[in-house]
């Protein structure tokens, strides 16, 4: 039983470093999406469709910010 709770702390810990992976690749992904819409003709505005672009990127990050934080909490 110790060792198989060993092997999930461990598994846990690499899910949490590949979490943070996801959400700093995410959040440069939310930027580069948001700049892309920026300079594209005509600049500076924003379609409906831009915005839903952008909104839903930006809301996987927050889901994965919010997955990060129940493995944290799981492994104290």
């Amino acid at each position: 039983m110790w060792l198989l709770k060993k092997i999930i702390h461990m598994c846990l810990k690499a899910l949490g470093l590949l979490m943070i992976a996801v959400i700093v690749f995410g959040v440069i992904d939310v930027g580069w999406t948001l700049y892309e819409r920026l300079v594209a003709e005509p600049k500076f505005i924003l379609t409906i469709g831009d915005i839903l672009t952008t909104f839903g990127a930006f809301m996987v990050v927050l889901i994965a910010i919010e997955i990060f934080q129940n493995i944290i909490l799981y492994l104290r």
